[in-house]
């Protein structure tokens, strides 16, 4: 019985090196296979990765002919797939877009066994030009809040908005308020209350935008002395302004009439304080308040339609406050109750709040605005609408070309 055991024992031994032996070629051909799978997969990989970089440069060669636009994604192709000798690329436009097509073979070891020499491997890449809308509206304070909208009020941008400050309520929209552009970004948080919209849903966590205009020279018309001090158009009078240095108030009256001619007009030690019942119109003027005092103020049913210069080192700035310090503590430009306005050109208060009032028209009249201040404030049903044709009769000041967009190029397959 022992040696009947024993045999059984051996027999079953026998088996069991069959099988370990028949495990073990499994083993070899599945790690061999897993080794051809591992290298056409490397292969792919980086192929892939040159045939995106060559797309994605071909289409951001936007304004090139297709022929130049070709020829970049093929440079920028050979610059990045490692391999020897390199597939040829085939490069095609196909509606705008850019497509890279490259393919190889890979040769096998394990899978040759059973036939199989190589491993076809194929890419394709396609990519899009876009232009990237930046913000046409840009407010710069960075630890209060930065743009409130309340009580009714509308913001409508049909551009960027960005909010520079981090504060929990950076963008703040209250009481059936509605913000919109085609994009809103904030650093900070928004909130939106009672019936309030921001639309599109507002990216929080931006990145800070640095003011573009920072470099813009003051102009050196704020140094020269006082051409007019207490300057005032009388009620139901009719006035012709021309440029130049404004001192203390100067004043439209009620029901007066004021036509700007265009030129520079600097501000000092006092508000532009435009009555009510007024009009002031006027073509490529620029104002600039030169201190803390000086500011504007536009008052209930009066009416306000400027636009900016189309030429000299203020083409395109509207108003434009003194960045000196003392300005970040002065009182806000306003634009008050049923007052209708055209405001045609850059808005640019680096230090100061723009205040837009109960039933404030919409300056929908304007072609373009571009709105760069501290802070923005809607109260009462005040509305602003902000137009973008950049490409009208009133230019971007140079240092805002890249407000219509950068092009930019994204994966489209």
């Amino acid at each position: 019985m022992h040696v009947r055991g024993s045999g059984f024992c051996r027999d079953e031994a026998g088996v069991t090196a069959i099988l370990t032996g028949l495990l073990f070629s499994v083993l070899c051909l599945s790690v061999g296979l897993a080794i051809d799978y591992s290298r056409s997969l490397h292969t792919q990989t980086g192929l892939q990765e040159a045939a995106d970089a060559a797309s994605l440069a071909g289409a951001a060669a936007i304004d090139a002919t297709d022929n130049v636009r070709i020829a970049t994604a093929k440079k920028v192709y050979y610059q990045n797939v490692d391999l020897t000798p390199p597939p040829v690329p085939v490069v095609t436009i196909i509606g705008g877009a850019v497509r890279v097509v490259a393919d190889t073979n890979v040769a096998t070891t394990f899978m040759a066994i059973g036939g199989m020499d190589t491993v076809r491997v194929r890419v394709l890449s396609e990519a899009s030009a876009y232009v990237s809308p930046l913000p046409c509206i840009l407010t710069l304070e960075e630890t209060e809040f930065g743009l409130q909208a309340n009580s009714d009020s509308n913001l409508n941008a049909s551009c960027g908005i960005q909010v520079n400050s981090g504060h929990s309520e950076a963008l703040y929209a209250d009481s059936n308020s509605h913000v919109t552009g085609t994009m809103v970004k904030v650093r900070g948080s928004v909130i939106e209350n009672s019936g309030s919209s921001v639309t599109p849903a507002a990216v929080e966590g931006a990145t800070r935008v640095p003011d573009p205009l920072a470099s813009l020279p003051e102009p050196p018309q704020s140094s020269l002395p006082c051409d007019h001090t207490d300057y005032t158009v009388n009620s139901g009078g009719l006035a012709s302004i021309t440029p130049g240095v404004y001192c203390k108030t100067t004043l439209i009256d009620s029901n007066a009439t004021a036509v700007m001619q265009p030129g520079v007009y600097v501000f000092k030690e006092g508000e532009f304080n435009i009555n009510s019942l007024s009009s002031v119109t006027g073509n490529g003027v620029m104002l600039f308040f030169a201190d803390k005092d000086a500011r504007l103020n536009v008052n209930s049913d009066s009416d306000l339609e400027i636009s900016a210069p189309t030429s000299g080192p203020y083409a395109g700035i509207l108003m434009f406050q003194s960045r000196d310090s003392e300005t970040l503590n002065a009182a806000p430009f306003i634009i008050n109750s049923d007052s209708t306005t055209k405001l045609e050109g850059t808005i640019y208060l680096a230090n100061g709040k723009l205040e837009l009032n109960s039933q404030s028209s919409s300056n929908s009249g304007a072609a373009y605005t571009a709105v760069i201040v501290n802070q923005m404030v809607l109260n009462s049903a005040g509305n602003f609408v902000v137009n973008s044709d950049y490409t009208g009769n009133t230019p971007l000041p140079s240092l805002l070309s890249g407000i219509t967009g950068s092009k930019l190029a994204r994966m489209t397959r």
